[in-house]
């Protein structure tokens, strides 16, 4: 893994005063970085400091100081050296164990070049010790030095009311001030008038107000006139310097102090009630819970009277709002306005412990047009801007603000700034000295526009997470910052994108390292940013966005397992497809792996076909090729995308995802699934199925990325079929993919079985619940082994009637009767029930329960319901018969169900004589409807009855009717005229109309071919009609013309109904048109048709005895003689 940056371990020259650089050997790195600032963390590893430790920067001096209970040490931190060398002051004991406050000063004000001193006060004893050469003391001896060189004050301080030291100031070149816990402020000088060293209590700049008791005691201090704050001003001369001090009850005050001498009141105002009246609309509970905590000047060394005020109020449940107010005093008048008001967004913790939080504002350059404002908590840093223009846009403007979060075991012990930079010495759990250097950049708000804080937190965490080992850095957001969810997801899609597609400036380009160094940056960043958006946004962001997030580590985790191979082996068929692809696609590799991954799914389809057809061609490398598809799919996709992230860092469901995750597509599973069974096939033909783990591991494998995927197929058509079926072309690609599972999901795991991996096939099958597969394995177990029995009842009593009717429909569908009906007479019930919900597609089955429950009725009406169209003749004719046995054999047998099982058998006998007559060579279709729809008909029926197939009433009538046989129209009619009743109204009608119909085209005494009547062949069917009393079957009608030249008996319905499943595509309208041209030859008989079915009638009803009395002018019987 290649580095972030090319340098974390930077050296740079001494800088001035103004930006003074720490030193950045070797133990320095960047911890973070984004536009508004850079942080840089300093370590010493030889200076382990102790609990208790307190230290300063000083960056007018260019020093570090910590101070321990025995030991003062002071360096350089701009200096070079990775270990500088340091000054080690013995502190004298003047109060065991306590830790004194010490403060570095300048050299005498008149000689501006001398040595650095040091002033150490003792907080509880109140004794001020003064060296005014830090050189003289390093390293001597505690009570020589003492004794030699030191200068000494004691504060006298009031031990009765426990008072002690609490804040300490430098003012070079005056000296400094002192504030005490009885919220007194001393001015000590150190020097005379001459700047010869002279320890003394100038003045007390602050008289206390006390809160006395009742029973006579002295008052103390009340908690809120304590001093919370101490800064310097701008020094007016050489000799003169300004002081302002802060108590946090308010009180306000400004003085200017005097050479060693004098000091004078400049301003004495309390701005408590000011802030809080600010407050009063927005935040009503002010008023029980306002804390000033600190002030700081806005211009430290120019205008004195425009001051920050830190404070905080609390809402009672635990959160605390920080506030920052602008004062704006006027020195002349001694007064005072609250300019503007500004509440922290980034920080709400409670206050804890006795350390207050600290304001610090960096001295401007005159070209900034905004202040850097910074309050540090206790393991946070908060970075805010505002306006240096003080007029009325002032509040209006957009305050950026940012927070850096350090770890819990990280404690700041000091701290320092300059116009730049931010420094916090720190140490934490190793114990080590540390500085942690904030540069902040003087970066105008209006260059960049909105200021994307979530974006920047991401950066930082996802570039710089892996930076450094310790770093002191916490990278996770708290959650008590408000973030709108929109810019939340903006912010992540944008992160997102910049890696996704190299844009980010901390990904290093190609031409700095390898594209395979390239895309592991990428994808290590883009890990970085998943985990922390799973511990900071889980909850703030959609499902979908997540799953997108997802998708796009798992497209880069698979090019790079993709590059890898082929890296590995250059030669192959793979790394040729490869090449032809990208060609194709019109990219370069550089190109496509930089900026156009989103293609990646696309080339990864015609790569997975592409491999699917070759290994047609190279059987050699199939097991390359199936190794190379479980890395890029299974390891980099479904393990590492699906599982690890999708379901356990983000608490997903594998399904939610809308649409399809990207890897699943028809083409994907169809070319996964020819490449299992192309290598299955290959290993068979060379005997190597079995016996070999990896070749079991590897159909294993392929068959989880399977189930997998058409899983998430069939859940996402489950979960969304109404918007998926409104979608043609979505709804079509759906069921493809089912189709192609329907069709080979038996098949995996009895490849599975055959390698040997029977459990595993079972446990997947039992996993994503594929019943039917799950019995097929179960099945392959021997049947007298005590597994396989426990295996049924586990399975029984856990999907109870699911399984059951998965095993059930297995034995119906392989015929296993045997197991069906006896071998789990535990779970009978569910049998019966099986059976009796699935009568329509098991009932040549469910029969044989009924016989069995001695249900013989039911056995009958099971039998007799069984369709016949289509099915062998013998075994209709056996269905029949039993179901007219057992009718008979049933309690009070059903004489109308007899009826109707007679009359199926008596068709099926019919049907029979039809298939012997066909045989005989006058049996052809009337030349007539040749090449028609009608002989379509004819010839699929034709086929069927020479196959003993059962065929329906209607097509035995057609298949009769037309030929050109006076035999075959003779037992179409008999045929017709015994089973009519059975057939619908419409049907009948049709069926009617067209024997007599074609029956009179067909005879030749009608086209004038035949001049004897008794010739005729409607004479000959008339005869047997009158003969044989088919009239009294039904309602079986004589030829009426008006019926016979009826458009409305055929309608296309009718004809769909009967004939659609013999025409291509379903259209009738050739046999409408057949039709329809039968009925205008029948019209251009004219008058002529009427007078010769009249005689015909007539004739034939004469010659069998006129045994009816016909209408002759309808052709109706009147009545049967």
């Amino acid at each position: 893994m290649f580095q972030l940056r090319k340098e974390l371990l930077v050296q740079s020259a001494p800088a001035d005063q103004g930006s003074a650089e720490p030193a950045q050997g070797s133990q320095s790195e960047v911890l973070t970085e984004n536009d508004k600032y850079k942080v840089t963390q300093h370590r010493y590893s030889d200076l382990e400091l102790p609990p208790g430790a307190i230290g300063t920067v000083d960056t007018a001096l260019q020093r570090a100081l910590v101070q321990v209970p025995e030991v003062l040490y002071i360096w350089d931190y701009t200096s070079l050296q990775g270990t500088p060398q340091r000054s080690r002051i013995k502190l004298p004991e003047f109060a065991e164990g306590e830790t004194p406050l010490c403060l570095l000063t300048g050299g005498d004000a008149a000689n501006a070049g001398g040595s650095n001193g040091i002033v150490i006060v003792y907080r509880s004893s109140g004794k001020v010790i003064f060296y005014e050469n830090v050189d003289a003391v390093n390293n001597l001896y505690s009570k020589l030095s003492t004794e030699l060189l030191s200068h000494q004050l004691d504060l006298k301080l009031d031990a009765s009311r426990g008072e002690c030291v609490t804040r300490a100031l430098a003012m070079d070149p005056v000296g400094c001030v002192l504030a005490t816990s009885e919220g007194r402020v001393l001015f000590v000088s150190l020097r005379d008038s001459v700047g010869r060293p002279n320890v003394r209590v100038v003045k007390q700049l602050n008289k206390p107000r006390h809160t006395r008791f009742n029973f006579g005691f002295r008052g103390t201090a009340s908690p809120r006139d304590t001093v919370v704050s101490l800064r310097r001003g701008p020094q007016t001369n050489k000799d003169e310097n300004t002081c302002y001090i802060t108590t946090a009850r308010g009180q306000f005050h400004i003085w200017r102090l005097v050479g060693a001498f004098n000091a004078y009141q400049l301003l004495n105002v309390n701005i408590y009630n000011a802030v809080l009246e600010s407050l009063r609309d927005l935040y009503p509970f002010a008023y029980n819970s306002l804390q000033i905590l600190d002030s700081h000047p806005v211009d430290t060394s120019g205008d004195p009277t425009r001051h920050i005020f830190l404070s905080s109020i609390s809402d009672g449940q635990q959160k605390n709002y920080y506030i920052l107010s602008t004062v704006i005093f006027d020195l002349e008048l001694k007064t005072f306005s609250v300019f503007s008001t500004y509440r922290l967004n980034t920080y709400q913790a409670p206050l804890a412990g006795p350390t207050l939080p600290q304001l610090m504002i960096p001295e401007r350059e005159p070209s900034q047009e905004i202040i850097n404002v910074v309050v540090q908590f206790p393991h946070n840093v908060v970075l805010t801007q505002i306006s240096s223009k003080f007029d009325l846009s002032f509040t209006l403007k957009r305050k950026w603000e940012d927070i850096l979060s350090f770890r819990d075991d990280v404690y700041f012990i000091g701290t320092g700034y300059n116009t730049s930079q931010l420094f916090l010495m720190s140490i934490c759990g190793d114990s080590q000295c540390k500085i942690v250097q904030v540069d902040l950049k003087g970066t105008n708000e209006t260059e960049h526009g909105r200021n994307r804080f979530v974006k920047s937190h991401v950066e930082q965490a996802v570039y710089f997470q892996s930076t450094a080992q310790s770093t002191p850095i916490e990278f996770n957001l708290s959650d008590d910052i408000y973030l709108d969810e929109q810019i939340v997801s903006e912010d992540l899609s944008i992160c997102s994108d910049d890696i996704f597609h190299s844009k980010s400036k901390f990904i290093l380009s190609s031409g700095e390292v390898n594209l395979l160094g390239n895309l592991k940056s990428r994808l290590m960043y883009y890990n970085n940013f998943l985990n922390f958006v799973a511990h900071n946004f889980k909850e703030r962001t959609s499902p979908q966005l997540k799953c997108t997030f997802i998708e796009k580590y798992e497209i880069m985790n698979c090019c790079l397992s993709l590059l890898q191979f082929i890296d590995q082996k250059p030669n192959g068929a793979l790394q040729e497809i490869w090449s032809k692809i990208l060609l194709a696609n019109n990219l370069s590799l550089e190109e496509f792996v930089i900026s156009k991954l989103e293609l990646f799914p696309t080339v990864l389809t015609h790569l997975l076909k592409e491999l699917a057809g070759v290994s047609d061609h190279h059987t050699n490398e199939l097991p390359l090729i199936i190794d190379f598809l479980i890395g890029i799919l299974y390891n980099s996709v479904l393990e590492s995308g699906e599982n690890q992230l999708k379901l356990n860092a983000f608490g997903l469901s594998a399904h939610d995802h809308t649409p399809l995750p990207w890897f699943i597509t028809l083409d994907n599973l169809t070319s996964i699934n020819d490449l299992f069974f192309q290598y299955k096939f290959e290993l068979a033909e060379s005997h190597q199925l079995e016996g070999k783990d990896q070749v079991s591991e590897q159909f294993l494998t392929l068959l989880k990325i399977l189930y997998y995927c058409f899983n998430s197929v069939k859940v996402w058509f489950a979960e969304n079929t109404a918007e998926i079926q409104a979608q043609a072309q979505q709804y079509e690609t759906a069921s493809q993919i089912n189709k192609l599972y329907v069709d080979n999901h038996t098949d995996w795991n009895k490849v599975l079985c055959e390698v040997g991996y029977e459990q595993q096939s079972i446990q997947i099958a039992e996993f994503y619940q594929d019943l039917e597969s799950l019995v097929e394995t179960l099945e392959t177990l021997p049947h007298d082994d005590p597994m396989s029995a426990d295996y049924y009842d586990k399975f029984f009593e856990k999907y109870g009637y699911k399984f059951a009717t998965a095993l059930y429909e297995y034995y119906c569908r392989t015929n296993k009767l045997n197991d069906l009906f006896y071998r789990f007479p535990k779970w009978k019930p569910l049998l019966v029930q099986f059976l009796g919900n699935n009568q329509d597609k098991y009932g040549e089955i469910s029969w044989i329960q009924n016989v069995f429950d001695g249900e013989y009725e039911a056995a009958s009406k099971t039998l007799s319901g069984l369709p016949l169209l289509g099915t062998p003749m013998d075994a209709g004719q056996l269905h029949l018969n039993i179901a007219k046995l057992t009718a008979l054999a049933a309690d009070g047998p059903d004489v109308e169900e007899l009826t109707r099982i007679q009359a199926n058998l008596d068709l099926l006998a019919a049907e029979r004589d039809l298939m012997h007559n066909i045989a005989d060579a006058d049996f052809t279709i009337n030349t007539w409807y040749a090449n028609t729809d009608f002989e379509v008909i004819y010839v699929k029926v034709l086929q069927a009855l020479r196959e003993t197939k059962c065929v329906s009433l209607n097509e035995v009538i057609e298949l009769y009717t037309l030929t050109s046989s006076q035999e075959a129209f003779i037992e179409s009619i008999r045929v017709f005229a015994a089973h009519m009743n059975t057939l619908p109204y419409d049907v009948k009608k049709y069926l009617t109309a067209a024997i007599w119909r074609r029956c009179i085209l067909h005879d030749g005494y009608f086209n004038g071919s035949v001049d004897d009547p008794s010739k005729s062949l409607l004479y000959g069917v008339l005869v047997c009609f009158f003969e044989e009393q088919l009239y009294e079957e039904g309602d079986f009608s004589l030829p009426q013309p008006t019926q016979l030249m009826d458009h409305s008996v055929s309608h296309a319905d009718l004809l769909t109904n009967l004939y659609a499943q013999y025409l291509n595509d379903g259209d009738v309208a050739g046999l409408r048109r057949t039709i329809d041209d039968d009925i205008e030859q029948i019209k251009n008989l004219g008058e002529s048709l009427t007078l010769k079915v009249q005689s015909l009638v007539s004739n034939a009803n004469d010659s069998t005895g006129n045994r009816c009395v016909v209408d002759y002018e309808t052709n109706e019987i009147v009545q049967a003689v």
